[in-house]
């Protein structure tokens, strides 16, 4: 018979295990996606309780601390759904700890940029730069050329959300030459999606249209929906400002479909409002407003920055602005 604290890693690793294979069903899509999802639900209460044996038996055995590295990464997409963003710097800490102990310093690049996008899903720019910034000096040092360009085009993405588009422009530049050279597709989409924004802002709406245009090409030839429905509602931005308010509606349904395919709220209240502010600028505000509405209570529940921004602008609607 086994141990007591070799049945307790063993409990771990297997639902590690049973984490990485419904998050590989996930993300296949289709009909696997909505399978993935629904075992993932089932399965949760044992995928949370074998990550905290793992957490618990850390400082006692190497194997542990690798499945405190595994367990955010393997799982991600189906734990950026349903891990509150505060509970998700939770992992990502101790993992981050774990691969500073064992000294892997890929891993405590990887984690070091996962805590960066957690800190700015919660609107800490600042704090969420100055991690990227060492995720992406720690690749440079270890030679990890994917690493550099993912930290470059999240310090991109910091300096869309700060104003800084000038400098966001840069960045995704060199993100998208990293991506190219490498051959990685996913990510040229994502730079080309990222640098389409920060063209878009600077009004440069030619420009920002053909990025957009490509990432969404690239998406659908590798079958990443995800990806497909941020491109397409950034792509939608674009048209919503150059006055095509028709074709901006219908890009912003088409990726209002692909969020609630893949049980995306966060994705679909972003959907949502696009398309109440593209319906108010045509002037429809009754469906304006209802759109607004079910944004917001998503935006609420999920404790999303953005809800502040949808509730001052329903008050503006309501009062006839």
């Amino acid at each position: 018979m086994p141990s007591l604290f070799e049945a307790r890693l063993r409990y771990a690793s297997h639902y590690e295990t049973v984490l990485r294979g419904l998050n590989d069903l996930y993300l296949e899509g289709g009909a696997a996606l909505a399978l993935g999802l629904l075992l993932f639900d089932m399965e949760w209460p044992n995928i949370r309780a074998g990550w905290s044996e793992a957490e618990g038996l850390r400082g006692k055995d190497e194997r542990a601390g690798r499945l405190c590295l595994s367990y955010p990464r393997v799982g991600a997409a189906l734990l950026n759904m349903r891990l509150h963003p505060r509970e998700r710097l939770q992992w990502l800490e101790v993992g981050l700890e774990c691969a500073r102990r064992l000294g892997d310093r890929r891993a405590e690049g990887r984690h070091l940029g996962d805590l960066g996008m957690a800190y700015a899903a919660l609107g800490e720019t600042h704090h969420a730069a100055e991690l990227f910034d060492r995720r992406r000096r720690l690749a440079c040092d270890v030679g990890d050329r994917l690493g550099e360009a993912s930290a470059l085009g999240n310090l991109g993405n910091v300096g869309v959300s700060t104003g800084d588009r000038h400098r966001a422009v840069e960045y995704y530049k060199q993100a998208l030459a990293l991506y190219r050279e490498t051959g990685t597709r996913r990510g040229e989409a994502d730079a080309l999606s990222n640098l389409g924004v920060a063209y878009r802002d600077l009004g440069e709406t030619g420009s920002a249209a053909e990025c957009h245009e490509g990432a969404v090409a690239i998406y659908r030839e590798i079958g990443y929906r995800r990806g497909e429905g941020q491109a397409l509602n950034n792509w939608g931005i674009v048209y919503r400002k150059t006055g095509r308010h028709q074709d901006a509606l219908e890009l912003f349904e088409q990726a209002l479909t692909i969020f609630r395919e893949l049980h995306d709220p966060r994705g679909e209240a972003f959907a949502l409002w696009n398309m109440s502010m593209t319906n108010y600028t045509r002037g429809d505000r009754d469906a304006a407003v209802a759109g607004a509405q079910v944004s917001l209570s998503i935006f609420i529940r999920l404790e999303d920055p953005k809800a502040d921004q949808v509730r001052r602008q329903l008050i503006r609607w309501r009062g006839g602005e």
